[in-house]
């Protein structure tokens, strides 16, 4: 470790005494938006937590230390954020920034390692940092002011200010809300061909939707996560105010805050005073891996500094600009169409964390990383700002927060204390061979309906649950597999006559069993899966080729996925599921793509071409 790089600043606040409340967790897709910590302060014990193997899913408690003295207390809560830090708090590396707020005080600002590696500029207070998806609750904010100003409804249908986009009754209050069931651009896009997100341009986001046959959901039936909510909101502000995006906010949103080393970019290829670069690990060497995608401003690609991030945290407080108002429309659960709560308002993610209430956002572009969380019942907040892909920033934010709010946390349950404990089993290598018996498909004893579908990616087994989710399973042993969030287990059980018979499958502590559905295969069926598809959805085209006993499916810029035939007439691999369709003459005539992981829900068809005449094709 070399020494420490760059600004440190402490700022003492008497204690406050609060009231408890209660807390928990808000999580939506794999994306854990909020969580929060601890009052006032831990040292020698914080080592021993930080380094016992807590995710961000499992923050890590650290007890506090008792200290009557102020002084003493800054001291150890200093000393403890340090040594969270220590990786990173090197002469040689990217590195991190961190501002705790309490009330109207910034209490801690910290900084660590470098913002350019190239020119061995340190990280400093006044560096800006990308903040990823945290922007998305900036943006919410300046729709909001829209439309207190009368220029726009929240329940105006979308198609009032993008008249090119189709009808389906979404409002701007589902692109705010996350309720719209408008398909998330960044992961749909690569499946037609779009490969490079760095070039993504709004004609591609609006040519996907204008040929998007539906909705993935009814709007206001579900939640789900999706940039091009936010990519249309930052837009329909252009439209709006006829300025640009980026422009507008700074002069609406940033300047009234003095907010002045905060902006959106436009434009990737501006100079931007004090931009740090990212960095991730390639090849045991360190790269640069910043921004993709940078001229969609909206949910993303807002650069800001953690002094700018402790006035923003500090509106939550005061409500100074937009109004109070205002602040409580952005953390309001909405209602969706069944009745139940969404944990997410506008741009936020609200929830609570051992007992504390608490909203907030993370983020990740390229390797900048991002976590802010805000306890409002207690007034702190904490902003982690990173260029580096090896940094936890939604981690060292609630362990920040258990180092600073100590006992006015609730305690941690002991179930989830020793499941901390818990050493994960080793995954261990098989030859590929040695997973094709347990392809196939099966059906759960709970719902026979119900079929868990399983394919050999390389090494590692796909299992597919239609129309609910997909993972990828590493082995454990010889029959047994583990996904890599080492939340979901599944152990193959052979029959009588040595064949795998049933599945195991353990979700969350869950159990399930799976008998395997009796499947011959038929070369000559099977034969007419091989041919070109054509999808008007997605304008594009993709190859399907029989190779030995499996399948691979082609895309000329995506490449080779392999495919097994798991039923008749079914495919199925780590890009998701092809189940075919035969015309009156029993023959092939198209199939219905389904990535449940990425496209939860939505089935997608592609017609096959036949040949018309020597070197034609038709569909």
């Amino acid at each position: 470790m070399g020494p420490r790089t760059a600004y440190h600043s402490l700022k003492l606040v008497p204690r406050k005494y609060m009231r408890s409340h209660r807390l928990a967790e808000s999580r939506t897709s794999g994306r854990t938006f909020m969580r929060t910590g601890s009052t006032i302060l831990c040292a020698l014990s914080l080592l021993l937590a930080v380094t016992g193997g807590w995710s961000a899913e499992n923050p890590a408690p650290v007890q506090p230390a008792d200290s009557s003295k102020p002084e003493v207390a800054a001291d150890l809560l200093a000393a403890a954020v340090d040594s969270l830090f220590g990786p990173y708090n090197r002469s040689d590396a990217p590195g991190a920034a961190v501002v705790l707020t309490d009330g109207s005080r910034v209490v801690l600002e910290r900084c660590y390692g470098l913002a350019d590696m190239e020119n061995r500029v340190p990280i400093t207070p006044a560096t800006r940092f990308e903040l990823a998806s945290v922007s998305k609750n900036f943006t919410a904010f300046g729709v909001l002011l829209l439309a207190r100003q009368g220029r726009l409804g929240l329940d105006d249908g979308i198609t009032k200010h993008l008249p090119e986009l189709p009808e389906h009754g979404i409002t701007i209050r589902h692109l705010l809300n996350q309720t719209s069931g408008v398909s998330e651009c960044l992961r749909l896009l690569p499946y037609a061909g779009i490969v490079d997100l760095d070039r993504l341009r709004l004609h591609d986001v609006i040519d996907m939707l204008q040929h998007q046959k539906s909705p993935d959901f009814a709007p206001g039936s579900r939640w789900a996560y999706s940039n091009t909510n936010y990519i249309l909101l930052a837009e329909i502000v252009k439209r709006v105010t006829g300025q640009p995006f980026g422009a507008w906010m700074t002069e609406q949103v940033f300047q009234p805050m003095k907010m002045y080393d905060t902006s959106f970019s436009d434009d990737g290829n501006e100079i931007l005073p004090n931009r740090a670069n990212a960095y991730s690990i390639s090849n045991g060497a360190l790269v640069r891996r910043i921004v993709g995608w940078p001229d969609l401003p909206g949910p993303a690609h807002l650069f800001s500094t953690i002094r700018d991030m402790a006035k923003w945290m500090d509106n939550f407080r005061t409500g100074r600009h937009g109004g109070p108002d205002l602040i409580a429309d952005m953390v309001r659960k909405p209602v969706l169409a069944n009745g139940k709560e969404s944990g997410y308002g506008f741009g936020l993610g609200i929830g609570d964390y051992r007992g504390v209430r608490t909203f907030g956002h993370s983020g990740q572009t390229g390797s900048f990383r991002s976590e802010m969380i805000y306890c409002p019942d207690l007034e702190v907040g904490v902003a982690v700002l990173t260029n580096y892909g090896k940094v936890k920033p939604a981690r060292l934010a609630r362990s920040i927060l258990d180092l600073y709010l100590g006992d006015r946390l609730a305690p941690v349950p002991p179930t989830e204390q020793e499941a901390a404990k818990d050493e994960a089993r080793p995954f261990v290598k098989l030859e590929p061979s040695r997973l094709d018996r347990f392809v196939g498909a099966y059906r759960l004893e709970s719902d026979p309906s119900a079929r868990i579908l399983v394919a050999r990616e390389g090494d590692v087994l796909a299992g597919i649950l239609g129309g609910i989710g997909m993972d990828l399973f590493m082995p454990l042993a010889e029959s047994e597999f583990e996904n890599q969030l080492r939340n979901t287990q599944i152990t193959f059980v052979d029959g009588l006559d040595g064949r795998t018979a049933r599945m195991r499958v353990v979700l969350k502590g869950k159990e399930m069993w799976a008998e395997r559905v009796p499947f011959e295969k038929d070369p000559a069926r099977s034969a007419e899966y091989a041919g070109l598809y054509y999808c008007d959805e997605w304008g594009t085209v993709y190859e399907i080729v029989a190779e030995k006993e499996e399948f691979v499916i082609r895309h000329r810029r995506m490449g080779d996925r392999p495919m097994q035939e798991v039923e008749a007439d079914r495919l199925a691999g780590g890009m998701g599921m092809l189940t075919f369709f035969r015309n009156g003459a029993g023959k092939v005539a198209g199939f219905v793509f389904e990535e449940p992981e990425d496209l939860p829900g939505r089935q997608v068809a592609f017609s096959k071409f036949v040949l018309a005449a020597p070197g034609g094709l038709e569909p």
